[in-house]
């Protein structure tokens, strides 16, 4: 019989560029908040996470501007975030969840097979016209989708 390996969560979120980096630091954040009982005591908090990540957002904005000042800030903002997001990633791995359990956290598993998983299409939750030019969408979640 064949043994099944654990899920493991992955850390190659911190080679992102980043805006998709901060992108992902904002999804885990909601995924995190939308399924609190499936993840209860996360080791660092979802207020300490906010906190984190709208610092490195912050000092992402303001090394735009330039200055090394602010480049040295953006990269302590960053790495205290990417130590944030390890933290909450080993103790997601921790908890022996299956793989769609995982991916609820907003954190992507690694897979050792290239089998392809089939996706549900995800449900419109309502439109926002309220700017002109511009459409908002709010979608349901649905797991394993890396984007919409």
């Amino acid at each position: 019989m064949k043994k099944l390996q654990p899920v493991q969560v992955s850390l190659k979120f911190a080679r992102l560029n980043k805006n998709e980096f901060n992108s992902f630091a904002l999804l885990v954040i909601v995924c995190l908040g939308k399924n609190v009982l499936l993840f209860p005591n996360l080791p660092v908090t979802l207020v300490a996470l906010e906190a984190l990540q709208t610092v490195y957002q912050d000092t992402m904005n303001a090394a735009a501007v330039g200055g090394p000042a602010a480049t040295q800030a953006q990269t302590e903002a960053y790495g205290d975030l990417v130590v944030a997001l390890r933290l909450i990633a080993a103790y997601i791995q921790s908890l022996n969840l299956s793989a769609a359990q995982v991916l609820l956290s907003g954190f992507d598993v690694v897979t050792y097979s290239h089998n392809q998983i089939t996706l549900i299409a995800p449900l419109i939750m309502g439109l926002d016209n309220s700017m002109t030019t511009q459409l908002g969408v709010n979608l349901q979640a649905v797991a394993g989708a890396k984007a919409y």
